[in-house]
């Protein structure tokens, strides 16, 4: 592994807890300014870092897909209230930037779990509700219904959604095969 790879890599990790975060403190402080401007800068070093934009902007834009598909479930059942909810019918502002950085790390920091689909379904499974508990201590979020009703489906969507990440992590389109070849 090159030097830029490492150190990509570890800013990546880095700049993404930075995300992390920023934007549970900001939430439960209403803030909502940190998350956009950490998930700016993880954005910028991977450009800078990692030189492969088309892959991470599809990667950031699938994150944002699936905080729009499942976490209005999830809030408009009932089962979770985060901090600066505007709406049942979209996330916050601050779950939607976690969701971005989250996925464009697939390909870098995430990179990893790669083609190991059934270590990210467990990475999903355990690391989803550390998280989430996390979040919940910080105050950032509840279980209106409770933790148990909860995570009996988060824990299944993560198990699902982190190999799934991990698979299309791996796609690469046919611009991004031909410059590949062509280095």
């Amino acid at each position: 592994m090159s030097s830029t790879t490492k150190i990509n890599m570890i800013g990546n990790a880095t700049l993404m807890t930075a995300l992390w975060y920023s934007s549970v403190v900001g939430a439960a402080h209403q803030a909502d300014w940190p998350s956009p401007t950490a998930l700016v800068a993880l954005m910028a070093w991977s450009f800078i870092f990692g030189k492969q934009i088309q892959a991470d902007m599809r990667m950031a834009f699938i994150g944002l897909l699936i905080a729009f598909a499942v976490e209005p479930i999830w809030i408009g059942t009932g089962l979770i209230d985060y901090r600066l909810q505007p709406s049942a019918s979209y996330p916050p502002l601050w779950i939607a930037c976690l969701w971005a950085g989250f996925s464009l790390s697939f390909n870098h920091s995430m990179k990893w779990l790669k083609g190991r689909y059934l270590l990210a379904a467990g990475f999903g499974i355990l690391g989803a509700p550390i998280s989430l508990y996390s979040a919940h201590l910080l105050g950032a979020l509840d279980a209106p219904v409770g933790w148990g009703s909860l995570l009996m489906v988060y824990l299944p969507v993560w198990g699902i959604l982190i190999p799934a990440l991990a698979w299309l992590s791996g796609i690469r389109t046919s611009d991004e095969a031909q410059r590949d070849e062509a280095t």
